[in-house]
C-alpha cells in the first residue's frame, strides 16, 4: 500500500479509460481492506480476551462460536506487505509516462509532505491519548525513544513508541522513497532483469540476516525492496494498458505462497514468511489489475464505504493502535476485563474508523493539499 495515499495526478491520464479507472478503484479497495485487516489483527490482542483465555473465563458457547471470527484476523498484520506493493505502484506510475522525468526537488517535497506531517501528528496523538487514558500495564516511552521516532530511526535502535508500535513501517516507507531515484536510474540504465536480479539477491540476504540475528533487517527497507518494486512492475503494465493475464504459474504461486505463509505464521517461523505473504498478495494485486471487467462492482454505490476506507487508510493505520488501547482500557474499567465475545470487541473498530476520518480531515487532507501545491485539483 502506499500508506500515504495516491496522488491525484497519478491517475489523470487513465481517467477516461473504464479499465484504468477500475484498476485504480481496485487499488483503493485493497488499501482500505489492508488497513482494516491490520486494525482487526491488533484488535485480537488489544481489545479481546483472546481464545486462550475463553475457557478460563467460563465463557458461553456463543462467545466461543464468535471467537472463530478472530481466526482470519490473526493474519491481518501481514497486509503491511500489500501496502508496500501498492506503494511501489503508486510512486512509480507517474514515471512510466514517456515524457516524464523525475524532478528530485518536487518528488522530495511531495513525499515529505505526504508522509511526515501526519506521521508526527500520529506520534503526538498517541502519546497524548495514552496519557489521558493511562492504560494498565502500559510501559511508556523514554524521551530518547520518542526522539528516535520523530527522526524515523527507531528501527535501528529503540523501536517504535509503545503507544503506537505500528509506526515501524513508516521509516521503511521513507527509506524506499529515498532509494527510489537510485533504483529508477538502475532500471532505466540496465533494464528490468538487472534491477530485479539485484533486488532478489538483496532481499534474500536481508531476509536471512533478519532471521539469524540482525534484528534491524526485519524492519529494514532492504527486505521489502523487491516487494515494493513488484508494484512498480505492474505500473509499467498498466501504463500501456497491457497487463498480462494471470496464468497457471501465477495461480500456483498464489496457492503455494499462501499455504507456505500461513504455515510459517502458525509455526512462528520468521524465515521466508514475509516473502511468502508478498508472493500471495502480489498475485491478488495482479489478478485484479488483469481482470478490470470483473471489477465493475467497485463502481456501484454499495462499494462507496470501501472507497472511503481506501481514502483514509493511512490515517486509520496511524491512529488505530492507540484508539484500541483506549477503548480496551475504558471497557475494562467498566466491566473488569476485556470482552470475551469478539462481536463486542468489533464495536471498537467503528471508533477507530471515525477517529481516522477526523484525523484525515484535520491533518492528512491538508497535508495532501500542501503536497499538491495547495490546489484541491492537484494541478
Amino acid at each position: 500500500m502506499d500508506l500515504t495515499g495516491r496522488d491525484s495526478e497519478d491517475t489523470a491520464d487513465g481517467g477516461s479509460s473504464v479499465r484504468q479507472r477500475r484498476r485504480f478503484l481496485w487499488i483503493d479497495f485493497l488499501r482500505g481492506m489492508s488497513a482494516l485487516a491490520v486494525t482487526l489483527h491488533h484488535l485480537t490482542s488489544i481489545g479481546w480476551l483472546g481464545m486462550m483465555h475463553l475457557g478460563e473465563s467460563g465463557s458461553s458457547w456463543f462467545d466461543r462460536l464468535c471467537s472463530l471470527l478472530a481466526i482470519p484476523a490473526r493474519f491481518g498484520g501481514s497486509c503491511v506487505v500489500l501496502f508496500f506493493i501498492v506503494s511501489g505502484f503508486c510512486i512509480h506510475y507517474p514515471q512510466t509516462a514517456a515524457d516524464k522525468k523525475l524532478n528530485l526537488v518536487v518528488y522530495a517535497r511531495r513525499r515529505f509532505l505526504r508522509i511526515y506531517p501526519p506521521y508526527i501528528a500520529a506520534i503526538v496523538f498517541a502519546l497524548v491519548l495514552v496519557q489521558i487514558v493511562a492504560p494498565a500495564n502500559y510501559a511508556g516511552s523514554s524521551v530518547a525513544q520518542i526522539i528516535e521516532n520523530v527522526f524515523m530511526v527507531q528501527n535501528y535502535h529503540a523501536g517504535s513508541i509503545a503507544a503506537d508500535p505500528v509506526l515501524w513501517s513508516l521509516p521503511v516507507e521513507a527509506e524506499l522513497y529515498l532509494t527510489y531515484p537510485l533504483l529508477l536510474a538502475i532500471y532505466l540504465a540496465k533494464g528490468i532483469k538487472i534491477a530485479v536480479g539485484g533486488l532478489v539477491i538483496i532481499s534474500l540476504i536481508a531476509t536471512v540476516a533478519g532471521a539469524f540475528g540482525w534484528a534491524a533487517a526485519a524492519v529494514n527497507f532492504l527486505q521489502y525492496w523487491l516487494i515494493w518494486f513488484s508494484g512498480a512492475i505492474v505500473a509499467q503494465w498498466v501504463r500501456v494498458d497491457d497487463v498480462p493475464r494471470v496464468n497457471r504459474i501465477a495461480w500456483s504461486v498464489l496457492i503455494l505462497a499462501s499455504l507456505a505463509a500461513l504455515s510459517l505464521s502458525l509455526s512462528r517461523i520468521a524465515l521466508g514468511q514475509v516473502l511468502c505473504f508478498a508472493g500471495a498478495y502480489f498475485c491478488v494485486f495482479w489478478l485484479g489489475m488483469s481482470l478490470p471487467s470483473r471489477l465493475k462492482w467497485l463502481e456501484d454505490p454499495v462499494a462507496q464505504p470501501f472507497q472511503l476506507l481506501g481514502r483514509i487508510s493511512y490515517s486509520l493505520y496511524l491512529v488505530h493502535y492507540p484508539v484500541l488501547l483506549a477503548c480496551a482500557e475504558l471497557y475494562m474499567r467498566v466491566f473488569g476485563a476485556k470482552p470475551a465475545n469478539f462481536l463486542v470487541s468489533l464495536s471498537f473498530v467503528p471508533v477507530c474508523i471515525l477517529t481516522a476520518y477526523v484525523f484525515y480531515k484535520l491533518i492528512e487532507e491538508p497535508s495532501h493539499k500542501l503536497a499538491r501545491g495547495g490546489s484541491s485539483s492537484g494541478k
